[in-house]
């Protein structure tokens, strides 16, 4: 029995794929290039894929962020997944900041849905005006 390979369907399907990856891409850059962490210190990712994660995870307890906080100051980024800004504070006044006006500092969806799922619904997820 020979079967026939819907070519078309084959070539659209993947050139479908190919569109979406590169619009994702092409947001990430625009996000990246856009975004006020690029202004703030930080060490170079070691990986293009993990960033700074693997070290901060290989590293004992937080002697890595004190050297980071020892050579760039108090408010820095550092690289996560693919290359992607993280922020980095020790400063007082902004985290004071950020504590007092949770509800300018609200938690993105994912973070929501694994926390719901981890904790539940209660009082530790909630956020915001009472």
């Amino acid at each position: 029995m020979v079967t026939h390979i819907p070519w078309k369907l084959v070539l659209s399907a993947s050139s479908v794929l190919v569109a979406f990856g590169c619009w994702q891409l092409g947001k990430r850059v625009w996000h990246n290039l856009r975004s006020p962490l690029r202004a703030l210190p930080g060490p170079k990712g070691t990986s293009w894929l993990y960033g700074n994660l693997k070290d901060i995870f290989n590293a004992e307890n937080s002697v890595l962020h004190e050297q980071w906080v020892g050579q760039y100051g108090t408010t820095l980024k550092y690289k996560g997944f693919f290359f992607s800004d993280r922020l980095f504070t020790m400063d007082t006044r902004a985290l004071n900041h950020v504590l007092t006006h949770s509800s300018d500092y609200q938690k993105p969806p994912v973070v929501r849905y694994n926390l719901a799922r981890i904790f539940g619904e209660g009082v530790l997820f909630v956020e915001g005006m009472f």
